[in-house]
């Protein structure tokens, strides 16, 4: 079997209710891109600090529907980010609190980070 897409997929908001194996909750998102004609194109650049043990992670995303942009700004919101390959298991690339979110236009697209 051959290699599907690239794929990112990203749980935000109170990751509890992922982890609790409860699925989807109206109060987090989960986001799965990989890179086709989707609208909704996801691009994540992380930086791994090797002296301390914070890790740095800047998010990307085209074409959010404002009330997802919204809930993103909640208060104490969490991103949890895996990479793989469609159709295969996941790896965990980053898991950490989200720090600030801006929304800038670029065209006709609207890009959120």
């Amino acid at each position: 079997m051959g290699e599907g897409y690239r794929e990112i997929e990203l749980f935000i908001g109170p990751l509890r209710e992922f982890e609790a194996g409860n699925g989807k909750k109206a109060s987090s998102i989960h986001i799965v891109s990989n890179g086709n004609v989707d609208p909704l194109k996801v691009y994540v650049s992380c930086q791994k600090m090797v002296v301390s043990v914070t890790s740095q992670c800047t998010i990307t995303i085209w074409n959010l529907r404002m009330e997802t942009i919204n809930a993103i700004r909640t208060a104490g919101a969490s991103v949890r980010v895996y990479v793989g390959f469609e159709g295969q298991e996941k790896n965990l690339l980053y898991t950490g609190s989200i720090v600030s979110v801006v929304t800038d236009r670029q065209g006709p697209d609207f890009v959120t980070r």
